[in-house]
């Protein structure tokens, strides 16, 4: 499930994704759910739009499978995550 928070904040989500279902075993699935168009970063925009037309019709929004599909539920909520802090940077100076 950690792997998979880690997908959902890389491809799906613009927050970090933070794996509370304290699962630990390996999972197989396929989520049904209906393409937007943040999912394919490296495709063209007409490309982006067209997956997502195809899917619209019958596929249900991102969210709702999580819950319907693998009977997970995606909070928004407070918790504590690990961050990188950076206080500097400059230039190399020559050797």
């Amino acid at each position: 499930m950690a792997n998979f928070a880690i997908q959902l904040q890389l491809r799906l989500l613009d927050r970090p994704v933070i794996d509370q279902a304290g699962l630990t075993d390996r999972y197989d699935f396929t989520l049904n759910r209906k393409p937007d168009e943040f999912q394919f970063p490296g495709a063209t925009t007409a490309q982006r739009a067209a997956a997502v037309l195809t899917g619209a019709d019958t596929l249900p929004d991102p969210f709702t499978p999580f819950q319907a599909q693998l009977g997970l539920k995606l909070n928004n909520t407070k918790a504590p995550a690990d961050v990188l802090g950076i206080n500097n940077v400059s230039k190399p100076s020559e050797n």
